[in-house]
């Protein structure tokens, strides 16, 4: 099991015997994403059993090979289950990917999709992604796992990748500090929650990006 600082602030900001969320240790590392023509997003609500199994991935939006791949992807992550009052729990976790347009220069989008998303209360909801910057010194194809810790307010409290570390790794940790949700939610209130964002790079030409 991983332990961070984000970690311990965030079990001390909800008390000894408050809920532990879920927390991703371990994935099919390399993950594999499909080459695409443009930019695409896609977001799952997961539910994760009291064994840290995934026993459901729910498509909140995207439709496209990328969307496919994830979803086949993230029934294999295993998580350290949610606990409370050291009880282990089921529970459900947010994963939103995005992967950038195959453009060394672009711009936007600066949101999800227009669509209305249905998620448990306890998930929180992007309401504003930021795309990643393609690093010039990282030349070829990657795709990162970035963990989130998301305050009550919906701001990033903190990003730190999953895994071993790629040279994409410092761009995707800035796009995703810039991301912002509508927060997860607890007996109606705001909670502090952890989500899982997916940040692909295609091979990058010198064409410009999509307006």
């Amino acid at each position: 099991m991983r332990i961070s600082i984000g970690w311990l602030v965030l079990a001390a900001a909800l008390g000894a015997d408050g809920p532990q969320p879920a927390r991703l240790c371990e994935s099919d590392a390399p993950l594999a994403l499909p080459s695409l023509p443009g930019e695409c997003q896609a977001a799952f609500d997961v539910a994760i059993d009291s064994r840290g199994s995934v026993t459901g991935v729910r498509r909140l939006y995207g439709n496209t090979p990328l969307t496919s791949a994830l979803e086949m992807s993230v029934a294999r992550w295993d998580f350290e289950p949610e606990k409370s009052n050291g009880v282990r729990k089921a529970s459900r976790v947010l994963v939103a990917a995005l992967c950038r347009a195959p453009a060394l220069y672009r711009i936007g989008p600066h949101g999800p999709p227009d669509v209305t998303l249905l998620a448990p209360p306890g998930v929180p909801i992007p309401i504003a992604v930021s795309p990643p910057a393609y690093p010039v010194r990282a030349p070829g194809v990657g795709a990162v796992i970035v963990e989130v810790e998301i305050g009550p307010l919906g701001h990033v409290r903190s990003a730190q990748v999953v895994g071993r570390r790629t040279a994409f790794d410092g761009a995707a940790e800035q796009a995703a500090r810039a991301w912002r949700f509508l927060p997860g939610r607890r007996q109606s209130r705001a909670v502090p929650t952890f989500a899982y964002l997916v940040f692909g790079f295609p091979e990058a030409t010198l064409a410009a990006g999509p307006e």
